[in-house]
């Protein structure tokens, strides 16, 4: 996403550019997740119009929460954060009436949160830690977490590494 987050002066940031952008990318993480996912592609589908109302709620909070703690805009920390937090939100990826039994209603059921852990990923460009994935689509599926929280959280975990402490203990 760092080709995006070019514009560093917050009066120059473009957030109608952003929300394009995040429109753009949701429809294209979506038809990746789809081809990723073991769940068979049929049983579900992307509305389009939730999709958008995610980004353009994501957007309205980036630009609210960037204004008050930022002088250089939004970090691309934040706009994944909030991006995931409004996907988690608005559960845009309905699920397809016409199931098999057989098919394990818990995958259903946590796709929109699996799908947001994977947008947010994706804005990334960072491979996750795989304890990271499974606690950010747990945070996203059972509890209210803020967009700066998340923000805060991923900024946290990716910066860390795990060389860190060998490398200062002598």
């Amino acid at each position: 996403m760092t080709e995006h987050n070019k514009k560093t002066n917050k009066k120059n940031f473009d957030y109608q550019e952003l929300l394009e952008f995040l429109v753009t990318r949701i429809n294209i993480e979506f038809h990746e997740f789809k081809n990723d996912s073991q769940i068979p592609k049929q049983h579900y589908e992307l509305n389009k119009r939730l999709a958008i109302l995610a980004m353009t709620n994501a957007v309205s909070d980036i630009e609210r929460s960037a204004s008050y703690h930022s002088d250089t805009g939004p970090t691309d920390y934040k706009i994944a954060g909030f991006s995931g937090k409004w996907v988690a939100h608005q559960r845009p990826i309905w699920i397809i009436e016409k199931r098999p039994i057989n098919l394990h209603t818990i995958d259903l059921e946590n796709i929109n949160s699996d799908f947001a852990t994977y947008f947010v990923q994706s804005l990334l460009d960072h491979q996750f830690y795989p304890k990271l994935g499974r606690d950010l689509s747990y945070c996203f599926e059972y509890r209210r977490t803020s967009g700066d929280d998340i923000a805060m959280l991923l900024e946290h975990s990716l910066v860390w590494s795990p060389n860190f402490h060998t490398k200062t203990k002598k």
